[in-house]
């Protein structure tokens, strides 16, 4: 049996539409708002994305973030700096969904450390050569004052500067 070339084109045609129908249906739109648990808080730009895929985004100054994909995973993720992620289980079968997020924050208790040290006198002015400049400095600071010689040059360099705003027209 041959299939003469309009008969071809048509079961083609009709193939293609209906892989297309099935491979649309796949499409799955995810809404939610992630906050922060204990002060219900929006938390602006925190992360959210598909387990195991590169697929995600961001939320907005609301807390509010919207995903629409075809190649999602079964887990959501939410993430954001100085909280515990948390993951939440989807529905790959319900196309939208809201998913809402409340993150705790991370808590770390710091120790206190108490560091003692028993006095010792092992600084020593002795051999040192900054000790000795010092001195020489303090010694003959009289001497190299600008008012003990008789005379004494130096440069000065001055800078005016001059700003005009708003100048009228009359002015010009």
């Amino acid at each position: 049996m041959t299939l003469n070339n309009k008969s071809r084109f048509l079961l083609l045609f009709a193939c293609l539409l209906l892989s297309s129908v099935a491979f649309g249906q796949k499409k799955i739109t995810i809404k939610g708002t992630i906050v922060d648990a204990a002060t219900n808080e929006p938390l602006s730009f925190a992360s959210v994305y598909f387990k195991g895929t590169s697929i995600g985004a961001d939320t907005d100054l609301d807390g509010k973030y919207e995903l629409s994909t075809e190649w999602g995973s079964d887990t959501l993720v939410a993430e954001y700096l100085g909280y515990n992620p948390q993951m939440i289980a989807i529905n790959p079968d319900d196309k939208n969904q809201r998913v809402n997020f409340a993150l705790s924050e991370i808590v770390n208790e710091l120790t206190t450390i108490v560091i003692t040290g028993k006095k010792d006198d092992g600084y020593s002015r002795k051999n040192n050569p900054a000790v000795e400049l010092w001195k020489n400095v303090v010694q003959n600071a009289s001497r190299n004052r600008p008012q003990s010689f008789e005379y004494f040059e130096y440069d000065k360099y001055e800078k005016v500067q001059f700003d005009l705003n708003n100048i009228s027209k009359k002015m010009k």
